[in-house]
């Protein structure tokens, strides 16, 4: 795929999304979505020049940006404090993240 194209699915309410930006961006949704597509621009590097460009981006992905702010931010937040150690089984992966996330709703409360 190029950048700015896309490819939707739909199996009842459920609709994937996959676009390509620089990397390949995937979506999962059960908002009502069309395929229309928005343009935005991007720095391109060509000829060892930066330019702009426009690039064709899903309807699925501005509402994600628009809506989606604060969990972005916390998984920020909580990626910053994350512990260094390695663990044997997923379960305990999953229990310290949790924790953490614990730790930061804590925090943002008390703030």
């Amino acid at each position: 795929m190029k950048r700015g194209q896309s490819v939707f699915r739909q199996k009842g309410r459920l609709t994937a999304c996959m676009w390509k930006d620089s990397k390949f961006v995937h979506l999962l949704t059960t908002m009502p979505t069309t395929t229309e597509c928005s343009e935005v621009s991007r720095s391109v590097k060509e000829k060892d020049k930066w330019v702009q460009t426009k690039v064709q981006r899903p309807a699925v992905v501005e509402l994600y940006n628009k809506y989606m702010v604060g969990v972005d931010l916390a998984d920020q937040r909580v990626r910053s404090y994350q512990r260094s150690t390695k663990c044997w089984v997923w379960y305990v992966k999953l229990f310290f993240y949790l924790v953490e996330v614990a730790i930061m709703n804590a925090y943002i409360l008390e703030r």
